[in-house]
């Protein structure tokens, strides 16, 4: 029965063995299939060609998003790719398509809380991830701190030769006349001084020259005299005049003498040419070995460098958290060139760039990242070789080589005719130079063929083009900078960090002497407070008076007379002041008796010392004194006058007291 309905509609439901059509998703012609045209997907791509947006711009569009751009080449009327495989699942509605899970799941590109500054790299398609690095890398085993990137590299709020000294004068410093030669020169003067100059120092005659060319005697010229022959060889011009000279040859210059006798040599520049491509080949030949080797060891260095691949996905992991939010987010792999900008992106202070953040990174997460270079030991040899300058000196050995085998079948020609000279030796001499020679550009070429293959695979291995990346700026501008950047990087977050240290040490220092200056305050507070009680304690228990002097000082009495006692302490005290004040006649000091008095003398000598423990102030003391001294006769221990003595001692002592306990 089915196959008698119309095939253009609706399909049967219930019992008759189909399943129901979904309203909306069956177009005519499609089978119950998608259309590419009616895809939610890439209807608006097609929409934009309907517009007629050109077709590159879409696909620019296309890829910014994550899709495939080469959908745009199928036919819109064709079913869509994502529901290519259909799966037939019996319900109540109809047909469910379930789009093919991509190879390449879309990344999730979080855009961060604040505005972050873009690093700005090119993405490699989804289409170009297969066989290369970046489809083995993940990013996602990076740990990151956003924090601390949003912290660095937020976006800024924004805010209202000398001349050329002048060389020495262009006088020509013409001497006195030269002497007039009786030679004759017909070449210009300047090839005369040049190849006179080169004759000279060759200390050959030229007869001995010619015959040295001509048997390629590699002993008589070496090298450097065979370029100079070739420099200063005669030109077509000096021939010419050479030639038509009809003097007497005789009376020549040395120069055009030297001339008339190489020009008789056959393909004399040819020749030179080939003698000096015989003496440089084994040199330029081992550069060559030596430049494609340093080329190898860097790829292979590149390929296998474990670091360096994990450097990139911490700069991948990095990219994708700034550019987070943007089209140039969520990225699987990126052109190499972004790596020199990770140095131009300044965090917000402008102190660091994003090259400290990566480099502080690995000192705290991996710090065997930091010794990178380690593993690229060649990679800076390697910019000074490029495979271009590689390429063309293989071609110039190749010229030189036809050049060698043309002149030697001529030099064969020569010698069947008979026209060569009997003292010609190029062919003897560069015909097993040339069988070696093509051998040894042979193995050469196979050798750079073979860098040159594994060069290429290496680039493609990061999704980089060779025909636009070239072996020096891959190993120079990329590589070499990165590497010299990153431990540049590495070396100023080593300073700052040696800087920070010092500040920490000398930080604790003065809070440490800080501390202990409050101790000692404190120490000198307490000692102070215990001073006081001390001294309070002690003038509480300490007797006054005539008493205190008594438990200071305990003596001996020997006479039964009390030292201490207010008479025997004022007799004393003027005793002692009438010794001091009036010296005994012819000098001599009148003496006290022995016995109560000399305690009390001895006690007034100590006060009345400049270091003594009695207070200086002693008014009351010399105007008693000057008043007991008034009279003519020394002052008696009874009366009047020994009642002041006695009241200015006990002032006295009440004085010394009060002296001592402020002292205390």
């Amino acid at each position: 029965k089915v196959l008698d309905m119309d095939p253009e509609g609706p399909a049967p439901t219930g019992d008759d063995g189909g399943v129901a059509a979904a309203e909306g998703e069956k177009k005519p012609g499609s089978s119950g299939l998608l259309l590419l045209k009616d895809d939610p997907e890439y209807t608006k791509y097609f929409k934009m060609l309907r517009m007629h947006l050109p077709k590159g711009a879409v696909k620019s569009k296309m890829r910014a998003e994550g899709k495939d751009p080469t959908v745009l080449d199928m036919d819109p009327d064709g079913p869509s790719p994502s529901v290519s495989q259909p799966k037939v699942k019996r319900t109540g509605g109809g047909f469910q398509l379930p789009p093919r899970p991509p190879k390449y799941p879309k990344k999730v590109s979080e855009k961060p809380p604040v505005p972050m500054r873009a690093l700005f790299w090119q993405r490699i398609q989804i289409e170009d991830l297969d066989d290369t690095v970046w489809c083995k890398l993940k990013d996602d085993t990076v740990p990151l701190d956003p924090e601390k990137l949003m912290t660095q590299f937020s976006k800024a709020v924004k805010k209202a030769d000398r001349p050329d000294t002048p060389t020495s004068s262009g006088v020509d410093e013409d001497a006195a006349k030269k002497e007039k030669k009786k030679e004759i020169n017909i070449l210009d003067p300047k090839v005369l001084q040049n190849v006179g100059i080169a004759l000279a120092k060759y200390r050959m005659h030229i007869s001995d020259i010619r015959l040295a060319i001509l048997r390629m005697d590699e002993n008589l010229l070496g090298l450097d005299k065979v370029a100079s022959l070739y420099a200063l060889r005669p030109s077509p011009e000096d021939r010419s005049s050479l030639q038509d000279f009809e003097g007497d040859k005789e009376n020549l210059g040395k120069v055009e003498k030297f001339f008339l006798e190489i020009m008789d040599i056959p393909r004399y520049d040819q020749r030179l040419e080939c003698f000096i491509f015989k003496l440089k080949f084994h040199k330029e030949v081992a550069e060559l070995h030596n430049a494609l080797d340093v080329v190898k060891a860097g790829t292979k260095e590149v390929l296998r460098s474990r670091r360096f691949r994990r450097l990139l996905e911490v700069v991948l992991k990095v990219g994708n958290f700034l550019n987070g939010g943007t089209s140039r987010g969520g990225l699987y792999g990126f052109k190499l060139d972004a790596l020199n900008k990770l140095a131009t992106i300044k965090s917000v202070d402008n102190k660091q760039t994003l090259m400290h953040f990566i480099a502080d990174w690995c000192q705290q997460f991996e710090p065997t990242l930091l010794h990178v270079h380690e593993e690229l030991e060649h990679v800076p040899m390697a910019r000074r070789h490029p495979l271009q300058a590689v390429s063309a000196d293989f071609k110039t050995l190749e010229k030189k080589v036809s050049l060698l085998e043309s002149q030697i079948q001529q030099s064969e020609n020569d010698q069947k005719n008979g026209r060569n000279l009997p003292e010609d030796r190029f062919v003897e001499h560069m015909q097993p130079f040339l069988v070696q020679a093509k051998e040894d550009t042979k193995k050469a070429e196979e050798e750079f063929s073979e860098v040159q293959t594994m060069f290429a695979k290496m680039l493609k291995s990061f999704g980089e083009d060779p025909s636009t990346v070239g072996c020096s700026e891959f190993f120079g501008e990329i590589l070499t900078d990165f590497l010299f950047q990153f431990g540049k990087a590495k070396a100023q977050n080593d300073k700052w960090r040696l800087l920070e240290e010092k500040a920490r040490q000398k930080e604790a220092a003065a809070r440490l002497k800080q501390q202990q200056r409050e101790e000692r305050l404190r120490a000198l507070e307490e000692a102070g407070q215990r001073a006081e009680a001390a001294a309070s304690e002690h003038k509480d228990a300490a007797p006054s008076g005539r008493s205190r002097l008594r438990w200071r000082q305990p003596s001996t009495i020997t006479d039964g007379t009390d030292p201490y006692s207010s008479g025997a302490l004022a007799d004393n005290i003027a005793n002692r002041m009438r010794t001091i004040q009036q010296p005994g006649k012819g000098g001599a000091v009148t003496k006290q008796p022995s016995g109560s008095g000399d305690v009390g003398n001895r006690r007034i000598e100590s006060m009345m010392k400049p270091g003594g423990s009695a207070p200086r102030k002693s008014s009351t003391l010399s105007s008693n004194s000057d008043a007991g001294a008034g009279g003519s006769a020394a002052p008696s221990a009874g009366g009047g006058e020994l009642s002041a003595y006695k009241k200015s001692g006990s002032r006295l002592s009440h004085r010394r007291a009060n002296s001592k306990t402020r002292r205390s």
